[in-house]
């Protein structure tokens, strides 16, 4: 191309020309690039001038030649010659400039046009192939797993290789699993247990020391960030974040380095997006290449059901996933990453998100009207607070975020507590920081504040610790592992023993009248008695008084670990309690948390636990980076403030029930019960089974129709009736009688099979009413139909049993099927368009252990559980899910191997989590006595009791168990104490017990052919059926 110097004169011109003044021949130059007109020709030049022959000809010829004409020609002429040869340099010089620069323009557009289209090729391949080998691995660590899981299973006493005499100690850990109260009931075997030996606490002659006050760093300016400064989350970035639409089904979306947050590490890993799943897969290291990882994740879009904006160290820049099945999880990335993941995954429009848009805190509250609720007492206490916990960023994954409850009560010396005695003395102030419950204490905290500098770098405080921290928890929690190892970790040993949480009333003592010690307490003290047992036997050490740390010592006024935690929940729920709740909130979650309200409260602790004061990602030290961020981390974090007003006091009793539209009484919660009879059969051909759809009471009025009431009679005839709950203010309910029945001209396909025990647990109706499930028939399968107005049609056979299906059990999505061949089955139900059609052809799990028929068998989705009772008298607990065997109960131990063995003949399981087990134990004369067992879901046995009649049916339901005897006993009692609440006399014997959806009618069948319907209210009106 054109250059420079081809604008004027080429190089050969020029040399010829100066060669010819300076007495010089081109000729010199052998190697000179013949072709100027080349576009090449200036690249070749500007190598040619770095060789030995033209460092050689300026050398050997121009030189001297320059210097021989100076001084024949006068110091013009030379002027004019450095002129020119100035000239040439500077065309010259213009030349490699326009020659690089077209040089770059060549490289950019290679870059542009094919490299860069080749990298982005290659990434996507290499992800794909990522993605691909993680699968894969993912799998067979899956296949490996599942094999341990059976091999565990069979080795086990419950296994066909087990039961040789030589058990292993069963050792236990927390579940991750919540019920929908966010209470992590459960144990599971832990299969990894350490007894840590070797971190018992070691130098006995260790004074004890009182906990002092945390010596906190200071913040760098760079790093500290003003109250003046819009400081918190820009909710509305996130927001308006403009989002693509998804249109390709096939590739991810986005991916994305970060770490998943447990209680036991932070795992660096890759977040993947696609349009359907959510992907975590742990980084491959040397040390994990060969092990299973038990940390990649794999779940629905379809199946989120929260999403929320969480904190990690201070910074905004993680996301907490809650999912249908109860489980969550916490991930960790970058601000600008977290946002972007978020909006990505909110394009995709989760089905089942109970939060459509992004909301802060306060937003969340009044969008999910949760409040509301609780102040018109629909919801408990520990329900509000657990919910404000969760909105504020408090989640158990994260020990420093871990969720604060309130210290209830100040009475743990007393042998009993009336909580409803409104002149009791034995609650804490709720008004008042729990550090500030003394007055000399909360004297020393103001002298504190006012004595430290108010104009500093860091701003004064009444506390130097805080109410919640890992610490804290982890004093708690010790004797539960994964808790256990994390407090080694913390601590690189056991504690001392005389700084052990041993005592409930020391540890109240040590938080209001301590030094340097303000904890409130964490939820598990309101439904958890699993953490006041060592049943892990670690020893902890002897304390200075002789005694070994071993279980938590108890008020006097609690007879057991379970009894405390009744008891205490009865406080948290308490009118007092209710009535002040409200101003522990303001000081934990409201207006109190800061400002001048805060000050006048006495509730301001150090700065660096508030959100938004401190952006660590400004402090430029990294030392001192790193030294904070672990202060933080320890030190605790003061949950995100909710409220910006006093928050208002909840309604009483009586004015929540005078509210318009309240919901009604439980039934089983009735002060007083009337039983309405229905002849509904005859006492040849009793009916065996009742239920009723759970439509709303205003489809009366837009589909013109009524629920239907299905009942089933022992020889398979079945009824469909009319029903209306609450008729009229004065009838409780309309019931209009199929007279089809009484014609015995309709029954179930196929009839019952010949020696089926107990009909009454062989028939379930789904919740929406639209199918009838039916088991106990001659050729061992489970039927389904579907009902509507006049007939039930056949819908579905299903054959899994190799032989008579003898039990099932509706629950949620899922429905149990136990048979005599020592088998339970778990179907999952078919939904098509939110209605449900029968159950999935193939069965989710099989579940074994039995060595006899299966009696009886429930189920909980909320614990996801299943419980199984049979004839030999063991109880089996497996998971709904995954079916994985849990524990087995051994309710009654026979004296000798002649003697009478107990036969399960029905478990259930409350909302509680404890399980109940009624059983026959044969006596003298061959006359079988009912035994009543109470436990709860982690094996401890809380009761039992001899019941007066047999039980032959049995219902459980929140808190309440309703047992029926043989002989027309009726009872209702607590799944707490059992302790009775109603109890009736019927005439003939109890065969089956129901309940409406709506939860306003108990439905009792008995031997003599009548339909009882318990009612809180009176007359009922019923018809035939035309």
């Amino acid at each position: 191309g054109s250059s420079g110097i081809n604008a004027e004169y080429g190089v050969h011109t020029a040399l010829t020309r100066w060669g010819t003044i300076l007495g010089l021949g081109e000729s010199a130059l052998d190697q000179l690039p013949s072709d100027e007109h080349s576009p090449d020709f200036m690249d070749d030049f500007l190598m040619f001038i770095d060789t030995h022959e033209w460092e050689s000809f300026i050398t050997n010829q121009v030189y001297p030649a320059v210097a021989k004409f100076s001084k024949e020609n006068n110091d013009t002429a030379v002027a004019g010659t450095s002129r020119e040869l100035l000239k040439i340099q500077e065309l010259l010089e213009e030349d490699i400039i326009l020659s690089n620069r077209a040089r770059m323009e060549r490289l950019e557009g290679y870059e542009r046009d094919i490299t860069a289209q080749y990298r982005k090729r290659h990434e996507f391949e290499v992800n794909r192939h990522i993605l691909d080998t993680n699968g894969r691995h993912t799998k067979h660590h899956s296949i490996i797993k599942e094999w341990k899981e059976r091999k565990k299973f069979m080795t086990s006493d419950r296994g066909v290789w087990g039961g040789d005499g030589n058990k292993t100690p069963l050792y236990w850990k927390r579940d991750t699993h919540e019920n929908y109260c966010r209470m992590r009931l459960r144990t599971c075997p832990n299969n990894e247990f350490n007894p840590h030996t070797d971190a018992k606490f070691y130098d006995e002659y260790d004074l004890v020391r009182e906990p002092s006050t945390v010596n906190l760093l200071g913040v760098s300016e760079e790093a500290r960030v003003r109250v003046d400064k819009d400081t918190l989350e820009s909710w509305e970035v996130i927001s308006n974040t403009n989002v693509p639409d998804v249109t390709d089904q096939e590739h991810l979306i986005f991916f994305q380095d970060c770490h998943l947050v447990t209680l036991l590490n932070i795992i660096p890993g890759t977040l993947k997006v696609s349009p359907t799943h959510i992907y975590f897969y742990e980084h491959e290291g040397e040390e994990t290449r060969h092990k299973p990882s038990h940390n990649n994740l794999a779940f629905k879009i379809k199946h989120i059901r929260e999403i929320h904006l969480r904190r990690y160290n201070l910074r905004y820049s993680a996301l907490e996933f809650f999912l249908t099945d109860q489980t969550n999880f916490f991930i960790n990335l970058s601000k600008f990453h977290r946002n972007k993941v978020y909006s990505k995954i909110m394009a995709l429009r989760p089905a089942n998100l109970v939060h459509g848009i992004t909301r802060s805190p306060e937003e969340m509250v009044a969008g999910s009207n949760i409040t509301r609720k609780w102040l018109e007492r629909r919801i408990s206490n520990f329900e509000y607070l657990m919910s404000l916990n969760t909105i504020a960023g408090r989640t158990y994954n994260d020990l420093s975020q871990y969720p604060v409850f309130p210290w209830v009560l100040n009475d743990y010396t007393s042998d009993s507590i009336d909580f409803e005695n409104p002149l009791c003395e034995c609650f804490r102030d709720l008004s008042k920081p729990i550090g500030a419950q003394i007055p000399e204490r909360a004297e020393h905290a103001e002298i504190k504040y006012a004595s430290l500098p108010q104009d500093g770098l860091d701003p004064p405080f009444h506390w130097g610790t805080h109410y919640s921290n890992p610490g804290a928890v982890l004093y708690f929690l010790v004797r539960v592992e994964p808790y256990t190892s994390l407090h080694i970790d913390l601590h690189g040993r056991f504690d001392h023993p005389d700084r052990h949480f041993y005592n409930v009333g020391q540890s109240f003592n040590s938080s209001t009248r301590g030094q340097g010690d303000c904890k409130e307490l964490i939820p598990e003290f309101f439904y958890l008695p699993e953490f006041l047992v060592n049943s892990n036997n670690f020893d902890f050490g002897t304390r200075h008084d002789g005694r070994p740390v071993g279980d938590v010592t108890l008020p006097n006024w609690a007879r057991s670990p379970e009894d405390f935690i009744v008891q205490h929940r009865a406080a948290l729920e308490s009118e007092y309690v209710s009535n002040n709740i409200h101003h522990w909130i303001d000081l934990i979650f409201g207006y109190k948390q800061r400002g001048k309200e805060a000050i006048e409260a006495l509730n301001v602790y150090h700065y660096t636990s508030y959100e938004g004061l401190v952006d660590l990602d400004n402090e430029k030290d990294p030392k001192k980076r790193r030294a904070l961020e672990a202060q933080i981390s320890n030190f605790g974090q003061t949950p995100r403030q909710i409220f910006k007003e006093p928050h208002p006091k909840r309604m009483n009793l009586s004015e929540a029930t005078s509210l318009k539209g309240s919901t009604l009484t439980h039934i089983l919660k009735a002060a007083a019960l009337k039983a309405n009879a229905i002849q509904m059969g005859t006492s040849d051909n009793p009916v065996i089974f009742a239920g009723v759809s759970g439509g709303a009471p205003s489809q009366v009025i837009e589909r013109g129709v009524m629920d239907n009431l299905v009942t089933i009679s022992r020889n398979g005839v079945y009824g469909i009736h009319n029903w209306l709950a609450r008729w009229t203010g004065s009838h409780p309910f309309y019931c209009e009688k199929d007279t089809q029945m009484e014609l015995g001209v309709r029954s179930i396909t196929g009839p019952f099979a010949p020696g089926v025990r107990c009909p009454s647990n062989l028939a379930r109706l789904s919740t929406c009413g639209r199918v009838l499930f039916i088991g106990g028939l001659w050729d061992n399968s489970v039927r389904t139909g579907l009902v509507d107005q006049h007939e039930i049609q056949p819908l579905g056979v299903l054959y899994q049993h190799k032989n008579t299906v003898s039990c099932l059990e509706l629950n949620g999505k899922y429905l149990a099927t136990g048979g005599c061949d020592t088998t339970v089955v778990i179907w999952k139900l078919l939904y098509k368009q939110g209605e449900c059609w029968g159950l999935k052809p193939h069965p989710a799990s099989i579940l074994y252990g039995h060595n006899s028929e299966v009696r009886c068998v429930a189920l909980s989705q909320e614990l996801d559980l299943v419980v199984s009772g049979s004839s030999e008298g063991i109880v089996l607990l497996h998971t709904l899910k995954q079916g994985t065997y849990i524990r087995t109960f051994v309710p009654h131990t026979p004296a000798s191997p002649d003697a009478p063995h107990l036969t399960v003949t029905l478990v259930g399981v409350a909302d509680n989590g404890n399980i109940l087990v009624a059983g026959d134990i044969p006596g003298s004369k061959s006359v079988a006595h009912s035994v009543l067992y109470l436990y709860t879901v982690n094996g401890r046995l809380v009761k039992k009791i001899k019941l007066e009649d047999r039980t032959s049916a049995m219902f459980v339901q929140g808190d309440r168990v309703v047992l029926g005897g043989a002989s027309g006993s009726l009872e209702i009692r607590d799944t707490h104490y059992l302790n009775i609440k109603h109890k009736l006399r019927l005439k003939t014997g109890v065969l089956a017990i129901s309940i409406d959806p709506r939860n306003q009618h108990l439905f009792v069948t008995t031997t003599d052919g009548k339909l009882l319907i318990l009612t809180a209210t009176a007359k009922p009106f019923v018809k035939a059926k035309k």
